[in-house]
């Protein structure tokens, strides 16, 4: 294969050094650089559910590229709706939380207080940060003390911590 001029980049050079290898060089049969095409970018729109619009908004993102917002519109409402079972039957991914990270904690406090009450003398609750977002939570009336001062509720039973 004749030598391919490439723009200067950490792609040019890889696929350069493809193209030299001993044992890759020969299989490229085919190689060309397509030209630039300006970004399309698609608007979050108000299908959203408005818990994604706010996640992404948090982190700068107000838009997609087309093609990710088509790929995303592709999955949510075609594949799933179709194939509802997919969904159902899947199992869910593994997730690794570390309880002990304030910012983990402080997010999940609320939600496991509407879950079941939190009891005033498990272990997690008396540690530091945990005392601490207990407390503010309850002066601000996120959560709930029992009359017997052993438990904590949650004021909403659907909290939206974030």
């Amino acid at each position: 294969m004749s030598k391919i001029h490439q723009p200067p980049s950490k792609i040019g050079e890889y696929l350069q050094s493809l193209n030299n290898s001993r044992g890759l060089g020969a299989q490229v049969v085919f190689q060309t650089t397509l030209p630039e095409n300006p970004a399309t970018w698609k608007e979050i729109g108000a299908e959203w559910p408005p818990e994604i619009k706010k996640a992404l908004r948090s982190q700068g993102i107000h838009s997609f590229y087309q093609h990710q917002a088509q790929a995303i519109d592709l999955i949510r409402n075609k594949f799933f709706m179709r194939n509802p079972q997919e969904f159902i039957n899947r199992v869910p991914e593994a997730t690794v939380i570390n309880p002990h990270n304030p910012q983990i904690l402080t997010q999940h406090l609320e939600c496991a207080a509407a879950e079941l009450p939190l009891k005033i003398d498990e272990p997690l609750a008396n540690e530091k940060n945990a005392v601490k977002t207990l407390e503010q939570f309850e002066k601000s009336g996120i959560l709930l003390r029992s009359s017997d001062n052993r438990d904590l509720y949650a004021r909403r039973k659907t909290p939206t911590v974030m």
